[in-house]
């Protein structure tokens, strides 16, 4: 997706900003070129944020650090209604087997069923409601104070990055001093811009609600009793397979021949020293640790912890995590690491239990973990249950995903087959099937992401070829991959990152209800705390994706879109800068220090260290992600078919011939009652590309703003069918194919028609090929203006190919160009072949619906155009297709199977 995003031409080939957004566009590209470059340079920016993070960090704890045990018992209090069930759960005598904990977990579904009422909007007002108190009145936090504390932020973050350290590189340097130039810009240009936000708690909780009844959450919350009932069901049934698989797993191996015993036991008469130093060799690792391994799994690794391995290794997908082993013969705790040499955790002459190590068990130490409340073995047990559950979940939502949608088998069925066979490994192998396939084959841990990331991205980028086009352009195909790619990849990411994000958060809540200890680091000397708030991430993400969504959904739709010009019209970077290089940063960072907060009263346990990582790293990274996260958040956001823009590209305002200004439509009308169908043949499915308020070209920055208007990915040649009956009135197929013309080609293409339909037949000279169908009968409750106001609408089907609408009559109904417009037609009839031309990234269909006069304003007769270019509305109307699912609205990036009988046979 990141690909389509960058490289349109009609974004790219138009860069022209507004003032001081062409000069923010500058330093964007030049730090995205940079970066691009050489990726790894990225590391030499995180340092920065961390360091003036700390000192916003402790900044903030000064001003509020009388209150913060206050607010933090509040805080607790808060969360007791989930921490105290769960942590009920996970106490007494744990479950022996992954097979026992399925049952456990079963069993235990009617006690935890009551948190399913967390989910109801009474709760939700009610929750949302107390965390702002406890924010505003407990810690007297304020957005001005947040806001200004947080512009200072930017300002030691951009000293730090022109403080060069010894022996920065080059390219370091570089990406540094351009990161401190964009910064700049961000105080004298975009900060005076950016809008205090709305953060009234009844909207918010309006918003998030809203938010919810889009999920499946709410029907679960509702049908909790019977759902509850089908997965204890199913919870049982997976530990009887379990079970047996475990039974089988155990007589295989007692069926296997010895011959590694006189290795191992050369291997055990080793030199003391190598015993003592060196870490066992793969082939000597017996059991995967599940808990320990999640523990480790990041705990050496990435810009968290100053190891230096940086950002990338975080944010890639799939990226290898360190892993904990006991050896076979159960002396020697080994972390496999991804990036460096292993390293031996404990080692001992008498086999011990992974947990009984002095990581888990012995004194106070740099690095240690506590068992408060809920024991190892229990946690032991939970990680690799639903780590089980967790694969077993992905592939399910694969396959859903594939009998829900059209044309998604190709990236759906290997990653289905993929994720449930890597769930029964974890059961009947005991460890993940990637770190499996490389102990086997003799590889370290960091070979994994052979498995666990580039063969998954290898799917993704086979499965999406499913639907490309062939009939075009190489070049045109690519870029429809491209968008194939992007939805694909998409899906992809969201099944295993919020599987992956369920199973982790309930982990990251139990290691830190488990925190025993001071409250808080000592005044001097070593931290000898246990780590256990270090593995917070889970729950301060939650936070975070939870007031990203509000920060992003506050948003006006007039600023929707992506930061560069649009066919022509005038960029939007002075507005959308501020939302991106700012409003991002700065609620990321915000999140991140209420998710610490509410951590820290989980835990019983604050580090402002932690603090101030989080809020310095998560500007960093709130920043980096904004494009993405608010695309696929708010790309076809109408609030309902409601908006309707108000002001022009150049921030005029709207208003018609009387001066009226606009208003915003009724909303989308009842799908039951819609004459339209998808504009191709019954049978076929199509790709929707970008639909409503989509951000690519359907936004308000257009120079006709589309918002409401559909992209249909057509191969060249492709037939158009009409959605509904009407009368052709205007049409032209004269632009060459594959070309967005200049003002010479279009007065050339306008010459060309002349000599077919006449001299002057025609007013301006079109910029695409296209025809235009006006629906004769009007219906009221479909047909609906802004306010709801009945009126005529025409639809526009746009993009067309050289001579697509000419040769496809001549051919299919024997009539000629003159013959054409005033032509009734019925839905289903062909009407034009697909292209590209015009401002096109693809060939598809373009297809909006716009009002107009009634039929007996017709202004001329055939073969001239009955209504020319300026007599229809200059914005598009909200519609529904009646064979599309559920409410009719198209989504973009999904597959769509038409009931549009296709009829050659006009109307009399």
């Amino acid at each position: 997706m990141l690909g389509s995003l960058l490289i349109q031409p009609q974004m790219l080939n138009r860069m022209q900003g507004r003032g001081a957004g062409d000069e923010i566009a500058d330093e964007v590209v030049a730090l995205a070129h940079l970066l691009s470059l050489n990726p790894a340079a990225a590391d030499a920016v995180l340092p920065a944020f961390e360091a003036a993070g700390q000192r916003f960090a402790s900044t903030l704890l000064a001003r509020i650090g009388p209150r913060l045990p206050q607010a933090l018992n509040e805080l607790r209090a808060l969360v007791e209604p989930l921490t105290t069930p769960l942590a009920s759960f996970a106490s007494g005598p744990p479950p022996a087997t992954t097979a026992d904990m399925l049952e456990h977990i079963a069993a235990g579904l009617e006690r935890l069923a009551p948190l399913a009422g967390l989910l109801s909007d009474a709760q939700i007002r009610s929750t949302l409601r107390r965390a702002s108190r406890i924010l505003t009145d407990t810690l007297g936090l304020s957005q001005a104070g947040f806001r200004a504390d947080f512009l200072v932020m930017l300002g030691e973050v951009r000293a730090e990055l022109r403080t060069h350290p010894a022996g920065a590189s080059t390219a370091a340097r570089a990406v540094r001093e351009s990161f401190a130039c964009l910064l700049n810009r961000l105080e004298t240009d975009v900060y005076p811009h950016f809008p205090a936000l709305d953060l009234d708690v009844d909207r918010l909780t309006a918003i998030l609600i809203r938010a919810l009844r889009t999920t499946p959450l709410p029907r679960i919350g509702g049908q909790a009793e019977c759902l509850l009932g089908r997965i204890e069901a199913v919870l049982r049934l997976l530990a009887e397979i379990t079970r047996a698989a475990a039974i089988r797993a155990r007589s295989t191996r007692a069926s296997a021949p010895p011959a590694a015993a006189p290795a191992m036991a050369a291997r055990r008469t080793a030199p003391a020293s190598a015993r003592a130093d060196a870490a066992p060799r793969r082939e000597d690792d017996g059991q995967y640790c599940w808990y320990a391994s999640w523990l480790y799994a990041r705990h050496r690794q990435g810009f968290s912890n100053g190891a230096g391995i940086g950002l990338l290794q975080n944010v890639t997908p799939g990226y290898p995590g360190d892993e904990v082993w006991r050896s076979t013969d159960g002396r020697c705790l080994t972390l496999r690491r991804a990036t460096v040499d292993d390293a031996v955790l404990h080692r001992a002459d008498a086999p011990f239990a992974w947990f009984q190590a002095p990581q888990f068990a012995g004194p106070p130490s740099r690095e240690h973990f506590s068992f408060g409340a809920i024991p190892p073995a229990f946690l032991e047990g939970w990680t690799q249950a639903t780590a089980i559950l967790q694969k077993l979940g992905a592939g399910f939502w694969h396959a859903v995903a594939m009998g829900q949608g059209e044309r998604e088998y190709a990236c759906n069925i290997p990653l289905w087959l993929w994720h449930w066979t890597d769930g029964i490994a974890r059961g009947a192998g005991g460890a993940p099937l990637p770190s499996l396939l490389c102990r086997s084959l003799g590889w370290g841990v960091g070979s994994t992401w052979l498995f666990s990331s580039l063969l998954p991205m290898l799917t993704v980028i086979g499965g999406s070829f499913e639907g490309v086009h062939t009939e075009t352009t190489a070049g045109l195909g690519f870029l429809q991959w491209l968008t194939l790619i992007g939805g694909d990849a998409l899906s992809a990411y969201t099944i295993s990152g919020a599987t992956q994000g369920v199973n982790d958060f309930f982990l990251s809540l139990f290691t830190l209800i488990n925190q025993t200890g001071a409250g808080g680091p000592p005044a001097s000397g070593e931290d000898l705390r246990p780590a256990n708030w270090a593995h917070a991430d889970a729950v301060i993400g939650l936070v975070n994706l939870a007031i990203g969504f509000g920060f992003r959904a506050l948003i006006p739709r007039d600023d929707y879109g992506l930061p560069f010009d649009n066919n022509g019209a005038a960029a939007f970077g002075p507005l959308y800068f501020p939302w991106m290089l700012l409003g991002a940063p700065l609620a990321s960072a915000f999140s991140n220090a209420i998710g610490t907060l509410l951590a820290w009263a989980i835990a019983r346990t604050h580090t402002p260290i932690q603090l101030g990582e989080k809020i310095g790293v998560g500007a960093l990274v709130g920043t980096l992600s904004f494009i993405v996260e608010f695309y696929a958040q708010r790309d076809g956001s109408t609030d309902d078919g409601r908006y309707n823009p108000r002001i022009d590209p150049a921030g005029t305002p709207y208003t018609d011939a009387a001066g009226n200004p606009r208003s915003d439509f009724a909303g989308y009308p009842d799908k039951a009652g819609s004459p339209y169908q998808l504009p191709y043949a019954a049978g076929i499915a199509m790709y929707v590309g970008q639909a409503n308020l989509g951000f690519f070209s359907h936004a308000r920055w257009n120079s006709f703003p589309q918002i409401h208007a559909y992209d249909f990915a057509h191969d060249f040649g492709d037939e158009i069918l009409a959605i509904r009956d009407g009368t052709v009135i205007d049409f032209f197929d004269w632009i060459p194919d594959n070309i967005n013309p200049d003002g010479t080609q279009r007065t050339a293409a306008r010459t060309a028609s002349d000599t077919v339909m006449g001299a002057g037949w025609r007013n301006g000279n079109p910029s695409w090929n296209y025809i235009v169908v006006r629906h004769d009968s009007r219906i009221d409750n479909q047909d609906r203006d802004q306010g709801g106001t009945p009126v005529t609408t025409y639809a526009v089907y746009g993009h067309g190919a050289t001579g697509g609408v000419r040769e496809l009559w001549q051919a299919l109904y024997g009539k000629g160009a003159l013959d054409i417009i005033g032509t009734r037609v019925r839905r289903g009839n062909p009407l034009m072949r697909a292209g590209s031309t015009g401002v096109s990234f693809h060939n598809h269909l373009h297809l909006h619906v716009v009002p107009g006069p009634d039929p007996s304003a017709a202004t001329h007769t055939p073969p001239r155009p009955i209504l020319q270019e300026g007599d229809l509305g200059d914005y598009t109307l909200p519609f529904v297709f009646a064979d599309a699912p559920g409410d009719g609205v198209l989504r973009n990036l999904r597959w769509y199977r038409s009931n549009n009988a296709r009829s050659t046979e006009l109307p009399p």
